[in-house]
């Protein structure tokens, strides 16, 4: 992430970066390889989306009981599942946090196991289980941002024309949902899963200035 964060950092923001649920070290089996870790518990994803987001709360928190930080200034964002997250933060903690940023992520966590090229796995122990899509929708609807839609606000949005990893579809799903007064998509035109900093750089700047994030 650091590729990300040197812009904002340049840029005057103070970065805090946490290790994500599923990712890094957090997702190494006994092998040293990746595991999913909750076959068999269709319910374990949810509550590590629920763990993740709680742990985002209370960073935003602590940082912002710091003397040299403003807490009218604090903004979450994210690559992917940090982008899902950063949606989920939003809904969870409207009050926390300014803006927010969301690359290739989206609010349609059931709808995004059901479709990306990143989850056939969890897909096949779903189906052991005799769970489907609308199974899985129901067990995700409790923690669906698109459901507390109105806490969402000032979110840009991108999303990879080409993604398969997080398909388009799943973020035009989550933006057809959201006000589009203060919430902004940009969708990268051929663009896949790994947007090029480049293209993502100047919006992203832009929308901190928009929200008072940056001067």
């Amino acid at each position: 992430m650091a590729s990300f964060a040197g812009s904002l950092v340049l840029a005057g923001c103070a970065i805090a970066i946490p290790d994500l649920p599923l990712h890094g070290e957090r997702a190494l089996g006994a092998g040293g390889t990746f595991e999913y870790p909750s076959y068999g518990d269709p319910e374990g994803v949810v509550r590590a989306i629920r763990q993740a987001s709680a742990d985002i709360g209370a960073v935003a928190e602590g940082i912002s009981g710091l003397n040299e930080v403003d807490p009218e200034r604090l903004a979450v964002g994210g690559v992917s599942l940090g982008g899902c997250l950063t949606i989920q933060a939003l809904a969870d903690h409207p009050d926390l946090f300014r803006a927010g940023v969301s690359i290739v992520g989206t609010a349609r966590w059931a709808r995004l196991i059901a479709t990306s090229s990143l989850t056939p796995d969890i897909r096949d122990d779903l189906a052991r289980l005799g769970i489907g899509e609308q199974e899985l929708e129901a067990i995700y609807r409790p923690i669906e941002p698109t459901e507390r839609a109105d806490r969402i606000h000032h979110l840009l949005m991108f999303a990879g024309e080409q993604d398969p990893i997080v398909p388009i579809e799943c973020v035009m799903e989550t933006w057809e949902r959201l006000e589009h007064e203060t919430n902004r998509l940009q969708v990268i035109r051929g663009g896949g899963h790994s947007l090029p900093l480049d293209q993502i750089a100047v919006p992203l700047l832009g929308h901190l200035r928009r929200t008072g994030m940056t001067v």
